[in-house]
């Protein structure tokens, strides 16, 4: 399962722009699908799909229960976050539905398809696409943004070697010293201290 697989949902969503929860369940889909067949097949519950997304899913509690409520509403939001990321997926042709599942009757079945020319040709490519154009970085707030025009990279050699103000005269710390940030020491650190 996998490894072959993820670097090939990582370099696709190089290429095409994702939303957060769709790449989390990309790359979650690509880790644990079967890679072997043609194309790979991903299937799994909801409940593993929610953990993808960092949503661990507590299990479904009695309706007499006293935490059913917030149970519930819990799974519904994890759920939904994994509804609307496979939504986006299957917009954008990443993943297509083999067999649809139900609660009781089994589970979705996907094939990961990641071919980036056949997701380029949909209208959710083409919307989003248009929609990253038009945006603009802001800057933060309090701060003012200096414009990249004009400035120039320092070539190998040239310029301060010393970003941090430390100057030409700047003594390493050797072996053993203790420096301003002890912290940092290469050295070996005991961090127990012996009961006598």
């Amino acid at each position: 399962m996998g490894a072959r697989l993820v670097a090939k949902a990582i370099a696709y969503a190089v290429d095409v722009p994702l939303k957060p929860n769709e790449f989390r369940l990309l790359v979650g889909m690509s880790l644990t699908a079967l890679d072997q067949d043609s194309p790979p097949r991903y299937f799994d519950s909801r409940e593993a799909s929610s953990i993808t997304l960092g949503r661990r899913v507590r299990d479904e509690v009695h309706p007499d229960d006293p935490e059913h409520a917030e149970i519930e509403l819990e799974r519904n939001a994890a759920f939904s976050a994994v509804k609307q990321a496979v939504s986006g997926l299957v917009k954008l042709q990443a993943i297509r539905r083999l067999r649809m599942g139900s609660r009781y009757a089994g589970r979705t079945e996907f094939a990961l398809t990641l071919d980036v020319d056949q997701t380029r040709a949909t209208d959710e490519f083409r919307k989003r696409n248009e929609a990253s154009r038009g945006r603009k970085s802001l800057p933060l707030a309090g701060r003012e943004s200096l414009p990249l025009e004009g400035r120039k990279s320092l070539l190998l050699g040239v310029g301060d070697p010393y970003p941090l103000g430390e100057g030409r005269n700047h003594k390493e710390q050797g072996a053993g010293e203790m420096g301003t940030n002890a912290s940092t020491s290469l050295d070996p650190v005991d961090n127990f201290e012996s009961v006598n």
